[in-house]
């Protein structure tokens, strides 16, 4: 038992001294290499830490054509939330269409009482058919993607509020991106 709990803590610490170390190689969003030990196949813990941001596309704000991502994408890009600025939002599609009148939209709201900031990964609803919509709070930031939301994270309170809103408000289709595209228009 004690060799189990060893060894997993000693790989808890190589992932995090790989997360930590990820944008010092410069990692670019659109290309992650998952091998992080360069031992020529991905285990399960790097399979855990990279996908599904495999496919990534940072939409840079104030970009001019919307890029298009095929389905089964998955695309950042950034809306407006006054007053604090631009959030990120992580979007990913199912591969195949399911529902001929258009795919359920999950957004996962990711826990904000906690330090650990990225973009949360978790039941994978593209496998049923549902677009999967995370974000990032005020305040926080992605080391695998190198996206930051702007403002300042309250944990829980009016700014989180705001930008949860804008969130489903995009989701919605009621608001576009900072580059004015529906998330309807950045996907095929």
């Amino acid at each position: 038992m004690r060799i189990i709990n060893k060894g997993f803590r000693n790989s808890v610490a190589v992932l995090l001294a790989v997360a930590l170390c990820l944008p010092l190689f410069g990692c670019g969003s659109a290309n992650i290499d998952c091998d992080f030990n360069r031992d020529g196949k991905v285990d399960f813990f790097e399979r855990i830490f990279c996908t599904p941001l495999q496919a990534v596309i940072e939409q840079p704000s104030g970009a001019g054509e919307a890029p298009i991502v095929a389905s089964g994408g998955t695309l950042v890009t950034y809306i407006e939330s006054p007053p604090l600025g631009e959030i990120a939002v992580l979007v990913r599609t199912p591969l195949i269409q399911r529902y001929p009148e258009g795919a359920p939209v999950v957004i996962h709201v990711p826990p904000f009482y906690t330090p650990v900031t990225g973009f949360h990964q978790g039941f994978d609803t593209t496998r049923l058919g549902a677009i999967y919509v995370s974000f990032l709070w005020p305040g926080k930031d992605d080391i695998r993607t190198g996206t930051r939301s702007q403002g300042e994270n309250d944990y829980g309170g009016p700014n989180c509020l705001a930008a949860l809103r804008d969130v489903i408000r995009f989701a919605l289709g009621l608001i576009n991106d900072v580059n004015g595209y529906s998330m309807d228009q950045l996907f095929e």
